[in-house]
């Protein structure tokens, strides 16, 4: 749940298909409240209220149209991320999401740089029984391999040159919590036998001590290398990679789920023209039609970069094409992206039929999918000569 800055209450309700703002302190769904008539006043309140009359989250994934999952870091309330969730592939990461979250089991989250691995391991935490304890971070490509055993177990004072003092490492700083351990298949074979050991019983020596620590913490990995590829290499231990892959969540990629692409333009743009004082700005179709197409290397991460650079040079109050076409070219002249080398009326068709498969040809289904309307839909069909396929597959539905 996020709270704008205006300290009116804007909630996005998941689960029950309820996606609308509000200025009341209360709202009733069918099922349950997910606000109580009482609600803070300041803003980190709120967000730790609702986590708490938001729990257990059942039915995030039942909602036919797409969901709104709104995520607070939990060491950083202020914070906050929405994603926007319309794909199969990515409704089907909740559904893994909502049932592994109320264990302890080590989860990997696998996936490209950029999709998002760290905001669903803020979800993960958020939603098990640890949420009230610490959730710390280890980014292994931050530290040098010779001070990430004392970064990672913490040392005693004197175990090494500038060792002036005795230091917690970050499985103690997370003790009762969740340890989130941060582009694991950077790990070196070293730093891979140590966790290797602490991950078979929860228990670590800090470094230049002789005193055998106990751990009560759940173990969260991701990466965005291919650590069966690396195994086969010789270059990741076999048997740590049996014990991070306990329950292995696979994120899709952005270009997999180019769907949710305007949605989630929209919803960013919400939140950095409100953090940047242009709460003033939107998209112009074509706009949105211009991301829908591209094909994001970056994915998530450079979507968000980029319409970051759209609000911070934009003159007007609605962002077209000029707005955001020189960023999309400076990526591609950086190679970090490309652009849909066919035609803009060859896309369109493109998604069309996609959706028009997924809809199994139900115009109403099909709308949903494209956001448009029944209308439109009935005149595209008939401008791609679909027409007649539907009808002796039996598959328009007026």
């Amino acid at each position: 749940m996020w709270v704008p800055y205006s300290v009116k209450c804007a909630g996005f309700f998941q689960g029950w298909g309820v996606e609308r703002e509000c200025d009341q302190a209360s709202y009733m769904t069918p099922r349950r409240p997910i606000f109580s008539s009482y609600l803070p006043s300041d803003r980190e309140g709120v967000i730790k209220h609702v986590q708490r009359e938001l729990f257990p989250p059942d039915a995030i994934t039942k909602a036919g149209r797409p969901l709104k999952v709104v995520i607070c870091d939990p060491n950083r309330p202020d914070q906050v991320r929405t994603m926007v969730v319309s794909s199969p592939k990515m409704k089907e990461v909740l559904t893994v999401l909502e049932q592994v979250a109320p264990t302890n089991e080590t989860v990997l989250f696998l996936g490209e740089t950029g999709t998002g691995k760290n905001w669903l391991a803020w979800l993960l935490h958020t939603f098990s029984k640890r949420r009230e304890r610490p959730f710390v971070e280890l980014n292994v490509s931050q530290h040098p391999d010779g001070l990430l055993e004392s970064v990672l177990f913490g040392h005693e004072k004197g175990a090494f040159t500038g060792a002036f003092e005795a230091q917690p490492g970050r499985i103690a700083l997370a003790e009762g919590g969740t340890l989130f351990i941060n582009e694991a298949g950077d790990l070196s074979l070293t730093s891979q036998l140590k966790l290797l050991r602490f991950l078979d019983d929860r228990v670590y020596e800090r470094v230049g001590g002789s005193v055998t620590h106990l751990a009560n913490v759940r173990v969260i990995a991701a990466t965005h290398r291919d650590l069966h590829a690396l195994v086969k290499e010789g270059k990741f231990r076999e048997d740590l990679y049996y014990r991070l892959n306990v329950v292995r969540i696979m994120v899709p990629p952005l270009r997999e789920r180019a769907e949710e692409i305007p949605a989630m333009a929209e919803v960013m743009l919400k939140e950095i023209s409100q953090i940047n004082d242009k709460p003033w700005l939107r998209w112009a179709p074509e706009a949105l039609e211009l991301l829908a197409l591209r094909i994001w290397t970056g994915n998530v991460r450079a979507l968000r970069n980029l319409i970051i650079y759209a609000v911070v040079m934009s003159k007007g109050e609605i962002l077209g094409p000029d707005d955001i076409t020189p960023r999309l070219g400076m990526e591609l002249a950086e190679g970090d992206a490309e652009m849909v080398s066919v035609s803009l009326e060859d896309d369109k068709r493109r998604r069309f039929l996609r959706a028009y498969q997924a809809g199994a040809g139900n115009r109403s289904a099909i709308a949903r999918i494209l956001g448009t309307c029944r209308a439109e839909v009935r005149r595209k069909i008939r401008q791609y000569g679909l027409e007649k396929e539907s009808a002796s597959e039996g598959w328009i539905r007026r």
